[in-house]
This record gives structure tokens, C-alpha cells and sequence, in this order.
């Protein structure tokens, strides 16, 4: 059985974490976001590995990532501070993402644990996350214990409106 590891980010995983961040997208939103936009999204990619390497470099926000001993960054997660008055006690998930052939490990629930160490170190109990509403993963917000908190918003992603819906974690303490 191939190794894998959750580490923190460093500058050397930019390239990884915005491979995973394209190609996650189009494994997870292709019944959801226009065919057009997830087929261009490869030719975005020196701009997200500059994203990433800016973030990991600066270390902006905790970033962790999933290390396959054979294929590299397969999965990450980001977050930080609440981009949302609302929710200015809680800190925040900015991404989490895996590559389909990596789900059902555990490796997610790990990554989702390992972000929530961060939150903790800093000062959070609880945290937030907004998911597209027609994401078919949404069971796994809810099996690590996050529930849907009837908050919505409006986003405009590939020329199109899709709505969002809030999930959130009163306890950072996860079995």
C-alpha cells in the first residue's frame, strides 16, 4: 500500500496544490458549472500556482496538504480568519479539496483535523464553510459533524449565479 502523508504547505507544493485546485474542480463540479468554463480552467494555471505560491510563501493563512509517496500533492486545505461579519467568531474554510481517486481514505477527515489543530492553536472553537448547493459531497461536512445552517449566498462562477450554502462546526474537536 502507496504512503500518504498530511503535512503543512511549503512554497516547493504551489505547483501540487493548484494542480489539485484545477483538476479537483472539474471532478467535483462537472454536473454543476458550465462544460465551457471547466475545460478552460487548465489555462488558468500559472495563475493559481502564483496564488499558491504567494500564500505558502507568506504563509497568509494555515494551508495543509495530502502527500502521495508516488503522486505528490493529491488533496489540501486552506483557511483562516471569517471573510464574513456574520460569522467574525468563527474561523473560516477557504478550500478543501482531493482528488476523486483519493476519496473514502480517511485522507479528507485527516486534512479537515489538521486544519482544525490550526483554528484551535489560534484561538477558534468553531468554524464555517460555504459548498456549491448542488455539491454532491456535502455528506462529508455532515458525517464530521458540520450542519447546514440555513445561511445562503449568491455567487457568479463561469458566467453563471449558483447559490451556496453555509455549513458549520460548533466543536473543532473531531474523534
Amino acid at each position: 500500500m502507496s504512503e500518504i502523508i498530511i503535512r503543512k504547505a511549503t512554497e516547493g507544493d504551489a505547483a501540487g496544490i493548484a494542480n489539485v485546485h484545477i483538476n479537483s474542480w472539474r471532478e467535483s463540479y462537472k454536473n454543476i458549472l458550465p462544460k465551457e468554463y471547466l475545460r478552460e480552467l487548465p489555462l488558468e494555471f500559472n495563475e493559481r500556482y502564483e496564488l499558491w505560491l504567494e500564500v505558502t510563501a507568506v504563509k497568509t493563512h494555515p494551508v495543509c496538504v495530502v502527500e502521495h509517496e508516488k503522486f505528490g500533492i493529491v488533496g489540501f486545505t486552506s483557511g483562516g480568519e471569517a471573510r464574513d461579519e456574520k460569522y467574525s467568531d468563527f474561523a473560516e474554510i477557504y478550500s478543501i479539496y482531493l482528488l476523486k481517486q483519493f476519496h473514502g481514505q480517511g485522507s479528507g477527515f485527516t486534512l479537515l483535523k489538521a486544519l482544525f489543530s490550526d483554528f484551535i492553536k489560534t484561538g477558534h472553537d468553531k468554524c464555517y464553510v460555504w459548498v456549491l448547493n448542488d455539491n454532491v459531497f456535502t455528506h462529508f461536512y455532515e458525517r464530521t459533524g458540520a450542519k447546514n445552517n440555513g445561511d445562503t449566498r449568491k455567487d457568479t462562477i463561469g458566467k453563471i449565479e449558483i447559490t451556496s450554502l453555509c455549513y458549520e462546526w460548533k466543536n473543532l474537536i473531531l474523534p
